[in-house]
């Protein structure tokens, strides 16, 4: 899984999320930014800030490789299909580390998931 970082000492650190929560998001899910979010890139990471508890969250260049697919593409499904092509490892192991990336993000309040129509307007 992409190294996730804490940036402020204030603020959680995003953890794996266990197999099981990963398994209950759908392949075919859209992926989308909760409005209380902000998100920047630095250098080769990606850094989110929750505006409403204030904490900071971090991915590495290969979670922020994943990020900008899963908002680019209209499901973590074809934002699998390409990573599978840009990198050199297992697609299983890719898929699990995906999913293991969009379960953590959720539980950490950062993202909607669900079917395209269901997150369009979410907040």
């Amino acid at each position: 899984m992409p190294a996730a970082n804490k940036l402020a000492d204030r603020s959680p650190r995003i953890v794996r999320s266990p197999t099981d929560r990963q398994e209950r998001i759908s392949i075919d899910s859209r992926v989308v930014l909760l409005n209380d979010i902000l998100v920047q890139n630095i250098d080769e990471q990606t850094v989110f800030l929750n505006l409403s508890n204030e904490h900071y969250y971090g991915v590495d260049a290969i979670g922020s490789r994943m990020w900008q697919l899963l908002t680019t593409k209209p499901s973590i499904g074809e934002a699998l299909d390409v990573l599978i092509t840009e990198f050199d490892a297992d697609p299983g192991q890719i898929r699990t580390d995906l999913l293991a990336l969009v379960a953590t993000l959720h539980e950490n309040g950062l993202i909607d998931v669900g079917d395209q129509q269901n997150v369009e307007t979410r907040e």
